[in-house]
């Protein structure tokens, strides 16, 4: 996204079951790294690191009847590794969330917490409800007033001009893909 100029990412999260606590750090530190903004579209489920990753996004959209899991940190890890991981985890969802580091522990404990839609946006993990077209609407607004590179006075084209040419092509290209989705998903 970064390289494509995006100045907003819409992450889809789409019933996933998380994945290894490394990769989902991983992920993490690319989404950190993004100078853009971010939303987050949870449509079926968002289990594990998926609800962490989710949450590192600026706004969180959840479709009614999705379904978020939070439990313990455990993966292949040394285990100095696997309690940093759990420490940041835990940090972000203090920091992004109405979870207090008590509340995180207690929903994570044993098997962990399956939380629904509204559960969810209750401990502040979803922000808002909406299907894609309304987390896409949230990402377009956001695209809409990203401050624009100032264009150059001068007649020759400068990298800023092609910088925003640039930019406004990824996004029609982008807004025709979205298009194209919306009409096969209203068949």
């Amino acid at each position: 996204a970064e390289r494509a100029g995006a100045s907003a990412l819409l992450l889809c999260v789409d019933n996933a079951a998380g994945g290894d606590v490394e990769e989902g750090v991983v992920v993490l530190d690319a989404l950190e790294r993004f100078a853009g903004r971010v939303v987050a579209h949870v449509v079926h489920r968002a289990d594990s690191m998926a609800v962490c990753v989710a949450r590192a996004a600026e706004v969180v959209i959840a479709e009614p009847g999705a379904t978020f899991l939070l439990h313990r940190t455990h993966g292949t890890a040394p285990v100095d590794e696997l309690r940093a991981a759990a420490a940041r985890i835990s940090e972000l969802l203090v920091d992004r969330s109405h979870l207090t580091a008590r509340r995180v522990r207690v929903l994570t404990a044993g098997a962990g917490t399956r939380l629904t839609t509204e559960q969810a946006h209750g401990f502040g993990l979803v922000d808002r409800f909406g299907d894609l077209l309304a987390a896409w609407g949230v990402a377009a607004s956001i695209v809409a007033t990203a401050p624009r590179p100032r264009i150059s006075a001068s007649s020759q084209a400068s990298d800023v001009d092609r910088e925003l040419l640039r930019r406004r092509l990824a996004l029609q290209g982008l807004d025709a893909r979205i298009d194209a989705m919306a009409t096969r998903c209203a068949r």
